[in-house]
């Protein structure tokens, strides 16, 4: 149900703005995703290498001003990592939590000039896939023993999750660009309650528009 209103206002966000638009510009992008988990995290937390990938689409009202929407693949989470060692023994553990959403970006972009422009607004995205990759190793009177698996997690993961995106974007002449930036998680992820879990990701991105 909450996917399906997400959807609707966007597209009627999208209708509201062509009206009110001169030209529009679209294209594709595809980048890096440099992710982390962020509040209430146990362990070692480090930041976890991903990617992004779709479509932008901007409308402009002038030179100067736009409102740019996204629909992108945006693959996100986290790396964790715990050890312990004590008189020859040792326990070591590393785990990945892997989220995958459908992300909309809705910016508003202001143009310095043909090249440069600025980019803020919230962003929500629906989650598609959350998932847990775990690996341990214990040594123990010189025995080293390993285990590792993977579980789905997304009925512990909120369906939605709402963020609030800035950065900027280089344009060329010939239609390549390139953008760098940063979403902060406004919401937190854990369905349960019982924890306070955000998301957060650096994107770095390049991409062409086709006219």
């Amino acid at each position: 149900m909450k996917k399906h209103l997400i959807l609707v206002l966007v597209l009627a966000l999208f209708s509201l703005t062509a009206a009110q638009a001169q030209e529009f510009v679209f294209g594709a992008k595809a980048g890096l995703n440099v992710a982390s988990l962020s509040g209430d995290i146990e362990g070692d937390s480090k930041s976890r290498l991903s990617f992004h990938l779709g479509g932008v689409g901007e409308f402009k009202f002038s030179d100067a001003f736009g409102f740019q929407a996204e629909l992108l693949y945006s693959a996100i989470g986290a790396k964790f990592e715990e050890s312990e060692s004590f008189d020859g023994e040792s326990f070591s553990a590393e785990a990945t939590t892997r989220l995958s959403y459908v992300s909309i970006p809705l910016l508003g972009r202001f143009h310095i000039n043909e090249s440069f422009s600025l980019e803020a607004g919230p962003q929500v995205s629906i989650l598609i896939s959350a998932e847990e990759e775990y690996s341990e190793t214990i040594t123990f009177d010189g025995e080293t023993e390993s285990f590792s698996e993977t579980v789905d997690i997304s009925e512990g993961i909120n369906t939605l999750d709402v963020g609030f995106a800035a950065g900027a974007t280089f344009t060329l002449p010939q239609g390549i660009f390139f953008s760098a930036r940063y979403v902060l998680g406004l919401t937190s992820i854990d369905s349960f309650g019982d924890a306070d879990v955000k998301n957060n990701v650096l994107q770095l991105s390049a991409g062409y528009q086709f006219n």
